[in-house]
């Protein structure tokens, strides 16, 4: 555990993240931010909700405008996440993506690896976005996804991130 630092609140930050405007950022609880990531909370702040996990090399970007993150949501390994975005709670971000500035993704959605979703873009609630010819494409999810996500997160808690 010395590569971690530990808060009271059970947030865990590995040692090799780079965080700046550590003064607007907050960590609601049980927050995991892998190796490398990148925070950078500029002049507007950065809230992320209870048992998210950041895997490495995420970078999240306030310069220009507040991002929130709701709870028991994952970003993925290498996931850029720009000024103004607005993350609902269990939401599953894959590998190599990128949130244009003021994008919005409502709860229980799942954005597959390497999707770009453009600036302002609105996600609606229960969606799952993949790229299929260098076009977003979305569809419905099922109700039932809240709980495969929470399942998800809980063995992310314990083995960590794989494949990175």
């Amino acid at each position: 555990m010395d590569q971690w630092l530990e808060t009271s609140s059970g947030n865990r930050i590995h040692k090799s993240c780079k965080i700046k405007g550590l003064n607007r950022i907050a960590l609601a609880g049980q927050v995991t931010v892998c190796e490398d990531c990148h925070i950078n909370a500029g002049d507007h702040s950065i809230k992320v909700g209870k048992r998210c996990y950041f895997e490495p090399q995420v970078c999240i970007d306030s310069t220009n405008g507040d991002v929130k993150i709701g709870t028991l949501t994952r970003i993925g390994y290498g996931t850029q996440v720009d000024s103004n975005c607005n993350i609902g709670n269990r939401v599953s971000i894959g590998k190599g993506c990128k949130l244009g500035t003021g994008s919005i993704i409502r709860d229980c959605c799942v954005i597959e690896d390497q999707v770009e979703v453009p600036i302002g873009f609105l996600i609606p609630p229960f969606t799952r976005v993949s790229k299929e010819n260098d076009k977003l494409k979305l569809k419905e999810l099922a109700a039932s996804y809240r709980k495969i996500n929470e399942t998800q997160l809980r063995i992310l808690e314990v083995v960590g991130a794989s494949d990175t």
